[in-house]
């Protein structure tokens, strides 16, 4: 059985290594939404890639925090996690739980930072989306909101990027 200092001592590792995560996802998240609003889709596929990579990452992390908080015995009380948490870090010396308390609201901060910066690139995708797809059945009130491809067939109505010929 671990003492509390153990316990400590991999919860902060772990607490650390899922904030240096998310900050990665963030700086991530910022280079697709300066590439989108840029027009740069050269990358753009590898950087979802990456920012998939980052995210089973994070949830390893996640996965693997969960298990020790249930090993110490915070899991089996009622609740959602976050009072888990706090109860848990209750049972700990008051310097060892300021530092394990002040390490989870910066996982929780970051989160929700994340969290609102993705939500405000989707928001603007749709945006987009709408927008063109107004335009295309303004332009072409035939097709009916259906796009075709160089060969002629029907392109599915999914979110692909649609590269208009620079002269009309």
């Amino acid at each position: 059985m671990k003492n509390e200092k153990q316990f400590y001592e991999q919860c902060i590792l772990i607490l650390g290594r899922e904030i240096e995560v998310l900050k990665k996802i963030g700086a991530l998240q910022t280079i697709i939404r300066q590439a989108v609003s840029g027009r740069e889709w050269t990358d753009f596929e590898a950087h979802n890639q990456a920012l998939n990579g980052l995210g089973f990452e994070f949830e390893a992390l996640e996965a693997e925090r969960v298990g020790l908080l249930a090993e110490m015995g915070a899991a089996g009380g009622q609740g959602d996690e976050k009072r888990r948490f706090y109860a848990l870090v209750s049972c700990f010396s008051p310097e060892l739980r300021d530092e394990l308390a002040r390490m989870y609201r910066a996982l929780k901060f970051e989160t929700m930072r994340i969290r609102m910066t993705n939500e405000a690139l989707v928001t603007y995708l749709a945006g987009a989306k709408n927008m063109m797809a107004g335009f295309l059945e303004a332009a072409f009130p035939e097709r009916a909101g259906r796009l075709y491809t160089h060969q002629g067939t029907q392109s599915a109505p999914d979110m692909r990027s649609v590269v208009l010929n620079h002269r009309f």
